[in-house]
């Protein structure tokens, strides 16, 4: 017996009888009522643990006398269930499987729905200054003025335009133009409005139509805010991750994760499906053939995966694993050719 004051222990009985727990020693006596009391649980081979209400304690080691303070404080039945599952390997297993699973289900189903919920929460302002301040790390980083002519850019931006003013929406949008060797053809969508275009893609596509199709893509991405939705995704599943393994360390890397994942197109299947069926909602409005928008899908997959060099192969292959394929997005815009025939869109 430990008073809870002093280091001092004290060899002593106990009894419990009529709701009442007495603890019996040399020249001392303490009783307690046992409702104040609380047993701690098994585990193993662990010696247990009664603690009293005045902040003392009792080490037991007669495994009888646990399970009669179990049955009077009524945590025998929980106790005894919790205690069989660990004391057997079988139901161990089971129960890191179960938890692995629900760990898991939270993290692909639960977080974004959570992340959803939090980005509608998020001013615009706050938006605006997030995609500014990752548009300032990429251009330091790999993005490089462009080399597109200034006639071409302006007919671009004029494009640009006319969907935004086709679609009525009032976000403070821009598009730019960069250049840049390490992410060849592609299309950035930053969080508050600001659409990247290389010259890369600008290059690889055979007409405005097919541009005008990546360009309301990209819109799509900043119109259902997918990048701060990434990024609350990513960081709340670090913290999840951090908290069942104790690595607090692993979540300072997440507060950059914007840039890289903007660049490597990270983002979900529902996401890219959402992004596609904007484009195709618009283009059908305009009367343009969807055809044009799988065109430059084919032709950007093949570009990837041929004229890059490995590292970007290896990075398109990990952005094919966690994305709608080229053939299912294809087949999504409700074609009726197979995509290997479509080679022009005329």
């Amino acid at each position: 017996y430990y008073d809870g004051h002093t280091t001092l222990s004290r060899q002593v009985q106990l009894s419990a009888a009529n709701g009442w727990l007495t603890i019996t020693g040399h020249a001392f006596e303490q009783r307690y009522p046992l409702g104040q009391l609380r047993l701690s649980p098994p585990l193993g081979r662990l010696q247990r643990t009664l603690y009293l209400p005045d902040g003392g304690r009792c080490d037991l080691s007669d495994n009888q006398l646990c399970s009669h303070l179990e049955q009077c404080l009524n945590q025998r039945r929980f106790f005894a269930f919790v205690h069989r599952w660990e004391s057997s390997l079988k139901r161990a297993a089971i129960a890191l499987v179960l938890t692995v699973a629900v760990v898991w289900a939270f993290i692909a189903f639960g977080i974004p729905i959570l992340a959803g919920q939090v980005t509608e929460m998020i001013p615009p302002t706050i938006e605006i200054r997030t995609g500014e301040e990752t548009l300032n790390l990429l251009d330091r980083a790999m993005l490089r003025p462009s080399h597109v002519e200034a006639t071409r850019q302006t007919e671009i931006r004029r494009l640009f335009s006319t969907i935004l003013r086709d679609l009525g929406d009032d976000r403070p949008y821009q598009l730019l133009f960069r250049q840049s060797e390490a992410i060849g053809a592609n299309a950035l969508a930053l969080p508050g409005g600001t659409v990247i275009l290389t010259d890369g893609m600008v290059n690889l596509a055979k007409s405005d139509e097919e541009l005008i199709a990546v360009m309301a893509h990209e819109i799509g991405h900043i119109k259902h805010r997918h990048a701060l939705r990434m990024v609350i995704q990513n960081t709340s599943a670090g913290f999840l991750v951090a908290a069942l393994t104790g690595d607090l360390l692993s979540t300072t890397s997440l507060s950059a994760a914007l840039p890289t994942m903007l660049v490597e197109n990270k983002y979900s299947r529902d996401m890219e499906r959402e992004a596609d069926e904007y484009a195709v909602h618009y283009l059908t409005q305009k009367h343009i053939p969807l055809t044009h928008f799988a065109a430059i899908l084919n032709r950007l997959t093949k570009y990837h995966a041929q004229g890059a060099d490995k590292e970007r192969v290896d990075s398109w292959n990990q952005y094919l694993r966690t994305h709608p394929t080229t053939t299912e997005r294809i087949q999504s815009l409700h074609l009726t050719r197979r995509p290997t025939e479509i080679t022009n869109p005329d």
